[in-house]
């Protein structure tokens, strides 16, 4: 099981040049521009979200998708841009049934930032 006290922060890509202006999905977190992709929004939700399928169903409320990161640019831009407040967040990265990785928005990406020192059995793995 994967657990840990600290807040789990939910990182949402939503691929429009603005940020939704519906009053609802304004409250749903912090609201930051890319800056390394111009049509890239990031929401941080400090809604506690305990698994990686409940921070991907929330964002599938909202018409958005978890993060993919292409980068060591766009990773240091998330890091960047989150409020302080946060240390932990879902990303897009899920494992296949092969024991593959893959962005569940399709992104071919290799990036990967994986904190090592923090591997559990290889039940999860924590990105940096």
């Amino acid at each position: 099981m994967f657990l840990l006290i600290l807040i789990f922060v939910s990182i949402f890509s939503a691929l429009n040049a603005d940020p939704p202006t519906d009053c609802n999905f304004l409250s749903l977190g912090d609201w930051k521009h890319s800056s390394t992709n111009s049509s890239v929004y990031y929401c941080f939700s400090n809604d506690q979200l305990g698994s990686f399928y409940d921070a991907n169903a929330y964002c599938r409320t909202i018409n958005a998708t978890l993060a993919s990161i292409d980068s060591v640019f766009e990773n240091r831009d998330i890091i960047n841009l989150s409020p302080g407040r946060y240390t932990m967040w879902w990303v897009g990265l899920h494992r296949n049934n092969d024991g593959s990785w893959a962005w569940i928005n399709g992104d071919k990406s290799q990036y990967r930032n994986w904190d090592k020192s923090k591997k559990n059995n290889n039940k999860e793995l924590y990105y940096n």
